[in-house]
């Protein structure tokens, strides 16, 4: 899931990837689950994940079904980068 999460972001040319505590930078958490049906089979995946940049944070969870690990996250790079880095490159 890392690569898919890291790929996405790589391909915003303009979000590099960096370490933490480096105070101009966006903090993202994105951690799965699997989901499974009380007969052991797969059910899907939920992700959660976690944008913040100082006292601004955004939550939510996403749900698909066991194939869709790449869509999620491709989905959670959308999300940040339209509803975060959107606005500030209209400045």
């Amino acid at each position: 899931m890392t690569s898919y999460v890291k790929r996405e972001l790589r391909g915003l040319h303009d979000v590099d990837l960096a370490g933490i505590d480096e105070s101009d930078y966006f903090f993202i958490s994105v951690c799965p689950a699997a989901i499974k049906l009380s007969n052991g089979i797969a059910g899907g995946i939920a992700i959660s994940y976690v944008f913040e940049k100082g006292d601004r944070i955004e939550h939510a969870v996403l749900v698909g079904g066991p194939n869709d690990l790449k869509a999620l996250c491709e989905n959670i790079v959308a999300r940040f980068d339209t509803y975060w880095l959107q606005p500030k490159r209209r400045r």
